[in-house]
């Protein structure tokens, strides 16, 4: 596997090397075997260091269409929205257990000026994972912001700041398209 930070630390690899090189020697960094970031949300950082991107699954967990943020042919996932036949929806968030087990897990999606408050429940544990759950409309305001901005921001207990989910691309814009057409409302 290639990294995808390289290209990003390639200003500060050359000024370290630069330092450290005698006087009158070149310093010469090929990164052209190095694999391009994925584009992300500014504010997300470096570029691409994430390499998570929306998938949409017809046939996800209990053969219900899903969406989910996450790296291609990885488990790792930072939230997933699935179909229910009655119109809902579930959001899922996978997230680490740090010490501590809650039964509730308070979050907040913010999508195309819309935020919303969520309390997610414990559903089940996996490992060193724990995945928490909450049940929405099909119709749900941050499903319906999400599909005309392509805009998402998770926040929750577990980090510093909202982590940004957005969809930086037609194909990704396409994936929520497709998941949202795939989910009954009624």
């Amino acid at each position: 596997m290639k990294p995808t930070f390289l290209p990003a630390l390639a200003p500060v690899l050359a000024f370290v090397l630069a330092a450290c090189t005698p006087e009158g020697s070149e310093v010469i960094i090929d990164s052209s075997e190095v694999t391009p970031p994925v584009p992300r949300a500014s504010d997300l950082g470096p570029a691409g260091l994430d390499a998570h991107t929306w998938l949409f699954d017809s046939r996800g967990r209990n053969d219900a269409p899903r969406l989910r943020y996450g790296a291609a042919g990885n488990e790792e996932v930072a939230i997933t929205f699935e179909c229910r036949s009655t119109g809902k929806v579930t959001i899922v968030l996978d997230r680490l257990i740090l010490g501590r087990k809650p039964k509730d897990w308070p979050f907040t999606l913010t999508s195309g000026g819309e935020e919303q408050s969520f309390t997610g429940r414990l559903s089940r544990m996996q490992e060193d994972h724990m995945l928490v759950e909450t049940v929405v409309p099909a119709s749900d305001p941050i499903l319906v912001a999400l599909s005309l901005s392509g805009e998402l921001s998770l926040d929750d207990s577990s980090r510093l700041s909202p982590l940004p989910l957005d969809a930086v691309d037609d194909s990704e814009r396409q994936a929520i398209a497709d998941f949202l057409e795939a989910c009954p409302l009624s």
